[in-house]
């Protein structure tokens, strides 16, 4: 009687917490994701999925049936029913447990981000800012871009209590990378107002004070006309694309329709580098290529207390800018190195063809970066390394 008492209770209370919905034969409990779509890099390569699993519980008699305990490991087996018996099933493992009795599965979804932390503040912000519309996504967020500028900003911690970095497509608009460490969900080149006057004094000042067009939450700029301004990176960066050329575009970080044209050569009267500093804040801009701008970069932060900040950047700057493109649509170079990307190993080889050049690669599954960019002169190619990554 107690044991049919106990069993009945745990029914119960499994069943005040889960809508039973059948299941090849078997209950099955769901918990819906924020958003179930899939998110790509603007080269197709996933970001973020979400990872459909189940969670088995056993609300039967004890003893635990002899075909569940190669679930059970180290699980302990506690006083009444539900008992949990497995977790992280794939849909494929419920279906073959699903002919014993007094099992029911309970459906969930984990989030999962292939490009690690570098990438996960990001995505976090904009799926948390968009309704689900159960629709992919295109980022215009390069992967190789990303982790330079990651890797750059991480060797300047030590300096900051917090930095952060932006990489943008002049006339696009389109996001190439955005970083802010440390990663908490606030980015420094959103949300941080610096004095704009160290910037040319003929920019179109009125852009400061209108929203950039990113996707996710940023502060608006303080715009006083005839006192001070005081404008975050990202929307001096749309200040100088219109400086450059003619109108500002709608910064995004969602892959769009847009022209990726030239704005033609840089104005004498501007600059390589724009440097601003004060008590505890800091930011720096620079554009490439030099003669024919192609992308803004800039870096801002606050300094930690006495902070020495004495770094040669150019070095820093060299090793992100091997992974822009400085070519645009209808630019690229014929011939040279070719894109690996998105191939398998075995592919990726039979491309370079009797090619007598060193090939080192990294992981397994299909190629997400390579070294050399495509496009880079044979003459300049002595070894490859290709790193892969298992995306399925």
């Amino acid at each position: 009687m107690r044991r049919a008492l106990g069993l009945l209770s745990g029914l119960l209370t499994l069943l005040a917490l889960i809508v039973i919905k059948p299941l090849t034969g078997s209950g099955g409990l769901e918990v819906r994701p924020f958003s179930k779509a899939p998110v790509y890099d603007r080269e197709g390569r996933v970001l973020f999925r979400v990872k459909e699993l189940y969670k088995a519980y056993y609300v039967g008699e004890l003893p635990i049936p002899n075909e569940l305990k190669a679930y059970l490991k180290e699980r302990a087996i506690v006083a009444r029913p539900p008992y949990l018996v497995a977790r992280a099933l794939s849909a494929e493992e419920t279906n073959a447990l699903s002919g014993i009795s007094g099992l029911v599965f309970e459906r969930y979804f984990r989030p999962e981000y292939p490009g690690g932390t570098i990438f996960s503040g990001v995505l976090e912000a904009l799926l948390k800012s968009r309704p689900s519309s159960g629709k992919a996504l295109t980022l215009t967020l390069s992967w190789e871009v990303q982790e330079a500028l990651h890797r750059m900003l991480e060797g300047l911690t030590k300096f900051f209590q917090r930095i952060g970095g932006v990489v943008v497509e002049i006339p696009s608009g389109e996001v190439y990378a955005l970083v802010s460490l440390p990663n908490k969900g606030e980015f420094v080149p959103l949300t941080m107002l610096l004095p704009v006057e160290f910037l040319p004094k003929d920019l179109p000042v009125e852009v400061f004070g209108e929203p950039t067009g990113l996707e996710i939450s940023e502060a608006p700029g303080v715009f006083w006309p005839g006192g001070k301004t005081l404008a975050t990176p990202v929307q001096m960066v749309r200040a100088l694309a219109a400086y450059l050329c003619g109108e500002a575009p709608k910064l995004h970080l969602i892959k769009q329709e847009t022209f990726s044209g030239l704005c033609g050569e840089r104005d004498e009267r501007l600059r390589k580098v724009y440097n601003y500093i004060d008590e505890n804040k800091w930011t720096y801009l620079t554009f490439w290529p030099n003669e024919r701008p192609r992308f803004v970069i800039v870096l801002a932060g606050e300094l930690k207390e006495k902070a020495r900040f004495r770094v040669n950047l150019s070095g820093l700057f060299k090793e992100l800018e091997r992974y822009l493109p400085p070519e645009f649509e209808g630019e690229t170079r014929a011939g040279g190195f070719p894109d690996l990307r998105g191939l398998t190993l075995k592919a990726a080889l039979e491309s370079l063809g009797k090619r007598h050049i060193k090939v080192r690669f990294r992981g397994f599954g299909r190629v997400v970066r390579q070294e050399p960019l495509p496009g880079t002169p044979w003459e300049k190619v002595k070894s490859c390394v290709l790193y892969l990554r298992d995306e399925t």
